[in-house]
């Protein structure tokens, strides 16, 4: 069983599955997982700049909505390099 720590100042408060990535997002962050290989899970990539105080997160397909308490909605576009 491989583990896989994230950093983060704040509380986790949700998450959710794309294709084979994993979306989680704390309060002020998204953290985007890609599981292509599940007995090594990595962070790909961090977004820093949300809406404070982020409570929920849904996808899809490749647009990832997370709303904030104080500051509205971010919409991110999910594209592969």
């Amino acid at each position: 069983r491989n583990e896989l720590a994230i950093n983060s100042s704040s509380d986790f408060v949700d998450m959710g599955l794309g294709e084979n990535y994993l979306f989680i997002v704390d309060e002020n962050s998204l953290h985007v997982i890609d599981l292509s290989d599940p007995e090594h899970p990595i962070e790909i990539f961090r977004y820093d700049d949300l809406a404070r105080k982020s409570n929920d997160l849904s996808i899809n397909g490749d647009i990832v909505v997370i709303s904030g308490w104080k500051n509205g909605v971010t919409v991110l576009r999910v594209e592969e390099r």
